[in-house]
């Protein structure tokens, strides 16, 4: 069974991507009057404990990315239904020390059902919609989706192959069921029939002799 992935990747303009945890600050220089004048940038982790603007603000970012990545997964996941696998998703650490979501992934079951194409093209258009299922499907949700799309169109001319087969194959035994050897051998076998619907024949045929003899003398 092959299968493909709906992937939400991370995206390039998020902050604290990086998973490494930062290098030990660097020791602060003598403090010169331009020092004064513009102090050094203010760290993300306070020594009060508390976290500056800038940390705060990605942080911000981060709940934002780890919202959308997790309704982007689960659109494909509830819409792909039996083809879709459990979602996995890529962590970061924020500056709060939690794990944010920022990047996701779906698999999903995209193969043709072998020698079925109305089940195969009942499953593709599942991928089809599951593949477009989120708001903004991703450049890799549109490459499943065309997938899909081919499978679906490749089911469809075999399926219309295997129904001109069978009608030829109706007609073909039409014309056999009416063939004179057919009609012989269906009806001309009195020997099988019950003898008094033979005497009740035989009857029958003398008595239309009598009247065509009465009509031409």
């Amino acid at each position: 069974m092959s299968s493909v992935g709906f992937i939400t990747a991370a995206s390039p303009q998020s902050i604290g991507l990086a998973t490494q945890p930062p290098s030990a600050p660097p020791q602060q220089p003598e403090r010169t009057r331009a020092d004064s004048v513009f102090p050094p940038t203010e760290p993300a982790v306070r020594t009060d404990g508390g976290l500056s603007e800038e940390a705060k603000q990605e942080i911000a970012q981060l709940k934002a990315r780890d919202r959308e990545v997790r309704t982007h997964e689960q659109a494909h996941k509830s819409v792909g239904g039996p083809y879709a696998g459990s979602i996995s998703y890529e962590f970061v650490t924020g500056p709060d020390q939690r794990q944010y979501a920022v990047g996701g992934e779906v698999p999903i079951d995209a193969a043709p059902i072998e020698g079925d194409p109305e089940a195969t093209i009942r499953k593709m258009e599942i991928v089809y919609a599951a593949a477009l299922a989120p708001a903004e499907p991703s450049p890799q949700d549109r490459s499943v989706a065309r997938l899909a799309q081919s499978q679906i169109t490749a089911a469809q001319v075999e399926l219309s192959q295997l129904r001109q087969e069978e009608r030829a194959a109706l007609l073909e035994g039409n014309d056999e069921a009416g063939s004179p050897s057919n009609f012989v051998e269906s009806f001309g076998r009195p020997e099988q029939e019950n003898p008094y619907a033979i005497f009740d024949r035989a009857l029958q045929e003398t008595q239309e002799l009598g009247q065509l003899l009465e009509r031409t003398i």
